[in-house]
């Protein structure tokens, strides 16, 4: 029998005394409640698992280990790289299926590309259909301390290309942690006020989770988003000027080579921050 009772996976630095140091306890544990399926959103939006960017370049990779904050897990994939877009079109299945009773849910891929701004034109769809097949093919290795959980994002797929649409039975974990768990938390609106900017649609999600806002290490941030960008400050800077401009972010700083973002919410017993440092494992 696997055990997922362990410990938190995330704390704040005990010197700490700033409003983000109430940072919620169990945002990289496994969910207390029957099954063994249920992962937390922290361990997909937090991770360099879904890379800032809308990027056309894929490598195939097996068993890469994932950036993540977790100090009790680690995190392997195997498959395409994801970016952004892919995110994009699994957010929309996670929403769909909330209305679904079947357990699969109906996709017409020109209502998906128009919640998306994207043209419905051949290219569009292709770029649809290649997504769904990564997203169907990719696998997440996740390694505790006595127990590895193995799991896909999408467990079956059908494509018809000639009406245009697919069939999609999304991976319950999923629909649970992105669609139910965070609600309007990932509303598809706010990201289509980030101009398509891989790293500030990230960092919306990372807020997605810690609604308080979050303060982290500049390096520490482009390790989990996956970005390889030479001059990353000015990315994130851009990145922050977004999220503030779509009022997605309230309050967003870089001192010392720390970056602050404060949440759209206001910090309060009830609504987690997070302070992130490098995983110390034991």
């Amino acid at each position: 029998m696997f055990l997922f009772d362990s410990p938190s996976d995330a704390t704040a630095p005990p010197a700490a005394q700033t409003p983000l140091a109430n940072l919620n306890m169990f945002y990289f544990d496994m969910d207390h409640r029957p099954g063994f399926r249920h992962q937390k959103p922290a361990l997909y939006l937090v991770a360099d698992l879904f890379r800032a960017a809308y990027d056309g370049k894929r490598e195939f990779v097996t068993d890469k280990p994932l950036a993540c904050l977790s100090s009790k897990k680690r995190l392997y994939f195997s498959g395409y790289s994801f970016d952004q877009f892919d995110l994009d079109v699994l957010l929309y299945i996670a929403r769909q299926m909330i209305r679904s009773r079947r357990g699969h849910v109906q996709i017409d891929m020109g209502a998906l590309l128009h919640s998306l701004k994207r043209r419905n034109d051949k290219a569009g769809r292709n770029r649809v259909q290649n997504s769904l097949t990564r997203l169907s093919a990719g696998r997440i290795d996740i390694a505790g301390k006595r127990y590895h959980y193995m799991t896909r994002l999408i467990d079956r797929l059908l494509i018809d290309e000639r009406k245009q649409s697919c069939l999609v039975e999304p991976n319950e974990d999923v629909c649970a942690a992105l669609g139910k768990r965070l609600g309007q938390s990932l509303d598809p609106k706010d990201r289509l006020l980030l101009d398509r900017n891989g790293l500030a649609n990230w960092l919306h999600g990372v807020l997605a989770v810690f609604r308080g806002g979050f303060s982290s290490p500049v390096d520490l941030i482009q390790t989990l988003c996956g970005s390889t960008a030479k001059s990353f400050d000015v990315e994130l800077s851009n990145a922050l000027d977004l999220l503030m401009n779509a009022h997605v972010a309230s309050v967003t700083r870089i001192d010392d080579n720390r970056v602050c973002i404060g949440g759209p919410a206001a910090c309060s017993g009830k609504i987690a921050c997070g302070i992130f440092s490098e995983p110390v494992f034991s």
